[in-house]
């Protein structure tokens, strides 16, 4: 979805979430991005699949070829993609070497080159003259060109483990019964549409969650009132009519009030009706929220240094939270990339003998819980294997990730760990205070969103990308692929953030943030950038644990097969 004068705020529904495909199918595992990589002929099935469906998205959003470009999106695309099918509406394509990402490029601008190649032979044939080569050493006449920015999982495994604060990442992460977009309370199925007629939705799901509880509480509020007026006139407009029916003097216009009355009530209704789905969404959400103990794992997750005795008092028998949390708080301190490590402190701040003091820690607790035939958590991720994931992991390290940071990146770090607090600090005074209650307003001087713009690998990149011309030194870990083979070339403000292996709310909203706040939404144009985020599936956070423990986790047991992606299900779940 767009941030910062893009498309539409939001449009969840083009990546629905939802629970992720088994580990068997993953996208992550056939690219080459979990251990060893994959040569089999799956993983280029998988590569070949993901290209196509970028390739269409272009299409579509940048009007490539004579197609009719996203009529939002076209206005950062440039003008010859809005009217379909210049050079200019050909994208430039952005990777780091060497990683999954790149396979997933290379293909991508096979599929341009292809395409650009048949639609000149179309015209030579047509105009009865010969035709070039697409785009060989010709110059960037053609003008700003958008670009697609692609990205490897295994560059940030932390990312998707983590808590989160927003309403639509909380959804996904703490109701059970929430999938693609919709959530099962009781009996009743709850539709979550950003880009259809839920506008609460739309305004609300990138919010932190007391800020969504305060606005539900004050809508409600507000269309209460509205009804009792409707209804109040309508009345009113009915008990003034002559007995009979006859149309008194001014009669026209209280019959024109009572009209107007009955024509507004039944759309009031229903966005009542919608806003008190909200409420019992947002009840659910938080009693899971503070059963669990969530804010102290976002803070403690957040914090640029880990606060060694928080972090035992939240992995200790006495601890809030599944096993599950814990293993996320464990994985995602010890997961950071080297670049987060320059970003947010310094880097994991564990040792290895106080990582495996912590998982004797856990591995009791699992003991204690479950019985000896059965030693998993909720999703079946025994802590022993989770453990030896993480250790293989740490090994393995991360040392091909790119430092990405940035000027500003201290300063937005600073207030990120701010956020986590004030977070934590929010709803807990929310718990206290009653749902009905507004939250001190006091409370909320740092973001609402969920992970500071450019507090995640993601954003960071992306920023990193857009704000400097191709060919800057900034950008030397970054490949750029361009199918026209063009010189000289310059970007649009028009961009699609993609990552191969699999993507999370948690990421997306922090792309989204990056690029609607005032100093990050204008481009090189002076216009406001459109940033689209897509990715391979979208993952719950447990889904995304048990998937790292398949595939890094050394015994205890069955792995799958490197290379192994089957069909997509019906709903398209592991397509593009």
């Amino acid at each position: 979805s767009g941030g910062g004068g893009g498309p539409a705020d939001g449009a969840g529904d083009h990546h629905p979430g939802g629970a992720a495909p088994s580990a068997a199918s993953s996208v992550f595992a056939a690219l080459g991005t979990g251990p060893g990589g994959s040569s089999s002929a799956a993983a280029a099935e998988a590569v070949d699949r993901v290209a196509t469906g970028l390739a269409c998205a272009c299409a579509t959003l940048f009007g490539i070829g004579g197609g009719s470009a996203d009529d939002e999106f076209a206005s950062g695309a440039g003008a010859a993609a809005s009217v379909g099918g210049g050079d200019a509406a050909v994208p430039v394509i952005r990777c780091r070497a060497g990683s999954a990402a790149e396979k997933v490029a290379e293909a991508l601008e096979g599929k341009f080159r292809d395409h650009l190649a048949s639609a000149r032979q179309q015209h030579a044939k047509s105009s009865s003259s010969a035709s070039a080569a697409p785009g060989a050493g010709r110059s960037a006449g053609g003008g700003p060109r958008p670009v697609v920015i692609l990205l490897d999982r295994a560059d940030d495994l932390a990312t998707p483990l983590k808590h989160t604060e927003t309403y639509q990442a909380l959804v996904d992460d703490v109701l059970e019964g929430a999938a693609r977009n919709r959530v099962k309370l009781k009996d009743t199925v709850h539709d979550l549409a950003v880009d259809g007629d839920d506008d609460f939705f739309a305004a609300h799901a990138q919010r932190s969650l007391p800020d969504v509880i305060d606005a539900s509480s004050e809508d409600l509020a507000r269309l209460r009132e509205r009804e009792h007026k409707v209804r109040a006139a309508g009345a009113s407009s009915a008990s003034s009519r002559p007995p009979g029916g006859a149309a008194a003097e001014g009669g026209s216009s209280t019959g024109g009030a009572l009209a107007e009355a009955v024509g507004e009530l039944p759309a009031l209704l229903e966005r009542k009706k919608r806003l008190e789905a909200h409420t019992s969404i947002l009840g659910a959400v938080m009693e899971q929220v503070m059963r669990r103990e969530i804010p102290s794992y976002y803070e403690a997750e957040e914090a640029r240094r880990v606060d060694k005795s928080q972090l035992w008092e939240l992995l200790s028998a006495d601890g809030k939270g599944s096993l599950d949390d814990k293993l996320r708080l464990l994985l995602a301190r010890c997961l950071r990339a080297p670049s987060d490590a320059t970003f947010l402190g310094s880097g994991t701040d564990l040792s290895d003998a106080e990582v495996d003091e912590l998982a004797k820690v856990l591995l009791a607790q699992e003991a204690a819980s479950f019985p000896p035939s059965s030693s998993h958590t909720t999703t079946g991720v025994g802590v022993a294997r989770a453990v030896d994931a993480l250790a293989a992991l740490r090994r393995r390290g991360t040392e091909h990730a790119p430092a990405v940071v940035n000027a500003a990146d201290t300063t937005a770090a600073a207030a990120e760990e701010s956020s986590g607090a004030a977070f934590a600090k929010r709803v807990f005074a929310r718990a206290h205070a009653g749902a009905a209650q507004i939250v001190d307003k006091a409370a909320k001087g740092v973001g609402d969103l969920v992970l500071g713009a450019r507090a995640t690998y993601a954003a960071r990149v992306a920023d990193l990308v857009l704000s400097h011309p191709p060919g800057d030194t900034s950008t030397t870990g970054f490949r750029l692929i361009d199918p026209l083979r063009a010189t000289g070339v310059t970007t649009s403000d028009a961009a699609i953030v993609f990552m191969v292996g699999g993507g999370c709310y948690a990421e997306y909203h922090a792309v989204q943030a990056a690029f609607s706040s005032a100093a990050a939404s204008h481009g090189a144009s002076g216009g406001p950038r459109a940033v689209v985020y897509g990715a391979t599936e979208m993952l719950k956070p447990e889904a995304f644990l048990a998937r790292l423990v398949d595939l890094y986790a050394g015994g205890g047991g069955a792995h799958p097969p490197p290379g192994v992606v089957p069909a997509p299900d019906k709903n398209g779940a592991s397509t593009t």
